[in-house]
């Protein structure tokens, strides 16, 4: 798809984009991805496999390796804008079905991305760790401007030191560096986003409030590694945009998230648009 300013390439194989360009500049630097799962945090250590206890994890249930089989995509053009319909299943190999997406992708003459993922889950899988897609972008867009929970990391039932507002932050200091590496970083209750390089910037928005996580590290580095100081970089900005993530619990010792802060919704639709603003640094957003 190309516009006056802007290149984008959409696989039909994975049912997301692989590339995002703008004014002649690639900003994706890997092709996006649908995530269900998490790095484990230390309160996850048995529900996410870490160590044997329990019969159902997420290991068990392939939540960690979940990949996407596509449909066919459909492509028309509708009221000036190009749309994508592509129905898609999360699976993991040797495993049923994890969840099942209607993807509607829809681009504008400007260059905007607008989302909507039908999405169902299986029956039998009683909660999920996350739900959203993931981004690869450039490691330029290292400032992020946020109007959420903040400024220090904030979950469903882990938010009581944060406050709503906006908060403004460089992507490496959105990290929060424990012992052990894990699941980290995330704010919820998000309106909006954007990251920018000071000369153009990428902004998030949705009509629900919503979670994300920015930082320089892929989450399966964060699970694989077991001290901080191995730890190795992504070289680009690591983005999740998550319709929902799962409390924290206490489970390293007490119990899994209560029932409420669990993201067990069996039907949603998370919608969300992506926007290109040139020359605005991220400290020019009026409040």
């Amino acid at each position: 798809m190309e516009g006056r300013n802007f290149r984008y390439c959409f696989s039909t194989e994975t049912g997301s984009f692989v590339s995002l360009q703008r004014n002649g500049r690639e900003y994706l630097c890997r092709p996006s991805t649908y995530e269900i799962c998490r790095a484990p945090a230390d309160n996850d250590m048995f529900i996410s496999g870490r160590v044997p206890g329990l019969t159902y994890t997420w290991k068990s249930m392939g939540l960690d390796n979940a990949q996407p089989y596509t449909y066919g995509t459909e492509v028309s053009e509708e009221k000036g804008r190009v749309r994508m319909e592509c129905p898609l299943s999360l699976v993991s190999p040797h495993l049923a079905e994890i969840a099942g997406i209607h993807a509607v992708y829809e681009i504008d003459g400007e260059g905007s991305i607008y989302s909507g993922l039908d999405t169902r889950i299986r029956e039998d899988i009683s909660w999920l760790p996350r739900f959203g897609v993931r981004l690869f972008l450039d490691s330029n867009l290292d400032t992020c401007t946020y109007f959420g929970f903040g400024p220090g990391e904030s979950y469903v039932d882990k938010k009581e030191g944060c406050y709503r507002d906006r908060f403004t932050s460089r992507i490496k200091d959105m990290f929060e560096n424990y012992i052990r590496p894990q699941e980290n970083g995330s704010h919820c209750g998000t309106e909006y986003l954007s990251l920018t390089d000071g000369h153009t910037s990428l902004r998030i928005s949705s009509e629900n409030p919503f979670s994300f996580q920015a930082l320089e590290y892929m989450r399966e580095e964060l699970a694989a590694k077991t001290h901080h100081f191995q730890l190795e970089k992504a070289g680009c900005t690591v983005l999740h945009l998550d319709y929902a993530m799962s409390g924290m619990g206490t489970g390293s010792c007490g119990p899994v998230p209560f029932p409420e802060y669990r993201f067990d919704e069996k039907h949603f639709l998370f919608s969300f648009q992506l926007t290109w603003e040139e020359n605005k640094g991220a400290d020019d957003y009026e409040m």
